[in-house]
């Protein structure tokens, strides 16, 4: 080792994150910042020990490796807060239904989610590792919808969770087929001309269900030759030419159209040929609109729209008829006259879109005969109020250290009319929560704050521009340890006596936490002792003395940090400087060098001429050790300096009349209270 000069040791620290300082002199690594084990979990520092060589510094370095542990500190968090999915009546047991994934960024056991039925359930299962939702026995459509809340929890300790609904809608698997009225739609083209991007028929299947939707698609083309020459719309049936065709009087086109029943999968086929007319004056083809629209709720016999259907056959007399699409008998339509009319009052509610197959038959030539697809579309008018169908069971439970828009629940109505509904909060500003127009809550841009507030009862309202509904959702705020003990002042000086016994009560100090709960109670600890001479009441932060503290003239005070420390996880700690000033107290007498003192002088010596000097210390400080000399006894021939304690000649001295000594008695006093005395011989 060097010697104290050059060993004198100091610590530098290169740490790119900042998240770290060293002590130059001590080497005790401090944390700078908050740190987040999400955000980084592992750090490397560089430390360089160097040390006080003026010619020349000489150092070494340390690889220091700081591992972050995880704190359960992320929920589980599914994307959305409402899923939907449609399943059949013919879906075999543990068939699998959807899977609910959540997500959860904390590590290890605090990351590892486990998925569960929020109220158990014998329809559905649920894997608790996968989340993936299959079927416990087989299910009805008399049981749709199922609603499921899914909940997700950590494995961490405690377990934190969300949770989201699941709605399972069931459909028949026994559905029927759909069916076209014909097999066979012969299209007749004057003089055999077929233009390009023209409609060739609106191709209708039928249903006896209301609910099946149907798919349309070209299966084949005859010849082979005209593949590509058309286009069916999937959604209509409208089957449109892509290109310009001339039709000999022996062509014949066969286009061969499928609708297939989406839920079920079952098809039905027909086919549309094309060829030239070669009777062209009794041609019977549709000339009035597909579509109508009404408003629900008018009364029986109100008017859709007129269907007409035109031949050049001037005796043709076309007769109407609804041939499918109309189950309930909603509507009625004029044989001769094509008047279409209401029979029924129609509701938006339970139906917005009829189809009708509407069949002209040709009075003239009854084998000729033309089929139209007519839409009436119901429109809804705001006769229903919305309801509310989805919100928290209880008290919304959140902690105050949630970021600003933060989701927390959800808060949800339905509206028979279908309308577009509007949310709002009533009584809180957007910067403590919002709530989405999809009936998300979440806290506003400032958050929550436990310490100002611990619960509040938002007014929630549904709108849907008529009706407005209320409901009130309570969110109870959980504290977080977000504030530090705090001391004020940050010092506090105390004066004791150097012989004050042990069991003294030097101070107590008190710091203040705002958080409650564990995150607010608060120990108190010694950073620094002195010499183990003091300790401290965990609890009330009374600091009293295990030993007497002597008094030092130039070490006389004493400084001791003082830690509070709360009891929440992280614990935060604030300190405060106790300066204590140790008092001398004149415990100590004066002494003198020498216990007695021989001076020899000559009987020639001369008045006011020094004869010597007597010294004595005193142990005690300031005052209490400023000392005066005196002498109390003896010849009169002598006086002394009171502050120096030197000894003049006051009278000549003669040999022959004096003994051969002269004997002094001298005291050294101190400028203590009570005053301490000695004395010596001269």
């Amino acid at each position: 080792a060097d010697s104290p000069k050059f060993g004198t040791i100091h610590y530098e620290m290169t740490d790119p994150t900042g998240r770290f300082v060293i002590e130059r002199n001590t080497g005790i690594i401090r944390v700078a910042m908050q740190l987040d084990h999400e955000d980084l979990a592992i750090y490397s520092l560089t430390v360089d020990a160097v040390d006080n060589d003026p010619h020349g510094v000489r150092r070494t370095y340390a690889t220091v490796t700081i591992a972050i542990l995880d704190v359960n500190d992320f929920t589980p968090t599914f994307t959305k807060s409402l899923y939907a999915v449609n399943i059949s009546t013919a879906i075999a047991v543990k068939g699998s239904v959807f899977n609910m994934t959540a997500f959860d960024i904390d590590s290890g056991e605090n990351g590892r989610i486990v998925y569960s039925f929020a109220r158990p359930t014998t329809s559905f299962t649920i894997s608790t590792d996968t989340g993936l939702v299959s079927t416990a026995k087989t299910v009805s459509t008399a049981q749709s919808p199922f609603l499921l809340e899914v909940v997700a929890a950590d494995a961490g300790s405690p377990s934190l969770s969300s949770s989201a609904n699941l709605t399972i809608g069931v459909l028949s698997a026994s559905q029927p087929a759909p069916r076209f009225l014909e097999d066979l739609d012969v299209v007749l083209y004057q003089f055999g001309t077929v233009q390009a991007n023209a409609l060739i028929r609106n191709v209708v299947a039928v249903t006896d269900s209301s609910s099946i939707v149907l798919v349309y698609s070209i299966a084949s083309v005859v010849p082979p030759t005209y593949d590509g020459y058309f286009t069916i719309d999937a959604s209509s049936g409208a089957l449109v030419s892509l290109r310009d065709i001339s039709l000999s009087t022996s062509t014949r086109i066969k286009i061969q159209v499928t609708a297939v029943a989406q839920q079920s999968g079952q098809t039905a086929t027909t086919t549309i040929q094309l060829q030239r007319d070669l009777n062209q004056h009794t041609f019977l083809h549709f000339v009035s609109a597909t579509t109508a629209s009404i408003a629900e709720q008018l009364p029986p016999d109100s008017p859709v729209l007129i269907v007409e259907a035109k031949s050049d056959f001037k005796q043709s007399v076309p007769r109407y008829s609804i041939v499918a699409g109309d189950d309930n008998g909603n509507f009625k339509i004029h044989p001769t006259t094509g008047d279409l009319r209401t029979e029924k009052t129609l509701d938006f509610e339970t139906k917005q879109e009829y189809t009708l197959a509407v069949l002209a038959t040709d009075t003239a030539n009854f084998s000729r005969a033309a089929v139209t697809s007519i839409t009436v579309v119901v429109e809804n008018s705001n006769d229903n109020p919305p309801t509310w169908h989805a919100y928290p069971d209880g008290p919304i439970i959140i902690s105050e250290e949630l970021p600003p828009l933060t989701y927390i629940g959800t808060v949800q109505a339905t509206d028979l009319d279908n309308l577009p509904l509007n949310y709002s909060i009533a009584n809180q500003p957007e910067s403590l929560f919002r709530i989405s127009q999809q009936g998300e809550l979440t806290l506003g841009t400032s958050g929550v704050d436990f310490e100002q507030q611990k619960m509040y009862i938002l007014n929630v309202t549904c709108s849907d521009g008529v009706h407005t509904i209320a409901r009130n959702v309570t969110v109870n705020i959980i504290d977080y340890n977000d504030n530090p003990p705090s001391f004020w002042p940050n010092s506090l000086k105390k004066s004791i006596p150097e012989n004050a016994a042990p069991g003294w009560r030097v101070a107590t100090v008190r710091a203040t936490d705002d958080d409650e709960g564990a995150n607010g109670e608060l120990s108190y600890s010694l950073v620094n002792n002195i010499n183990g001479s003091l300790t401290i009441n965990s609890t009330s932060g009374e600091v009293t003395l295990l030993k007497t503290i002597p008094y030092r003239a130039h070490a006389n005070v004493q400084y001791v940090t003082v830690r509070a420390t709360d009891h929440g996880i992280p614990p935060l700690n604030a300190t405060i400087l106790l300066i204590i000033d140790v008092l001398d107290i004149n415990d100590h007498a004066p002494v003198f060098a020498q216990s007695s003192y021989v001076f020899n002088i000559s009987e020639s010596t001369a008045v006011q001429q020094s004869v010597g000097r007597v010294q004595a210390t005193d142990d005690d400080s300031a005052s209490n050790s400023r000392i005066t000399y005196e002498i109390v006894g003896g010849s009169r021939h002598f006086h002394m300096n009171q502050g120096n304690g030197v000894i003049y000649l006051l009278r000549a001295v003669d040999h022959e009349a004096a003994a051969n000594y002269i004997q002094l008695n001298v005291s050294a006093s101190d400028g203590g209270t009570p005053q301490r005395r000695t004395y010596t011989q001269v």
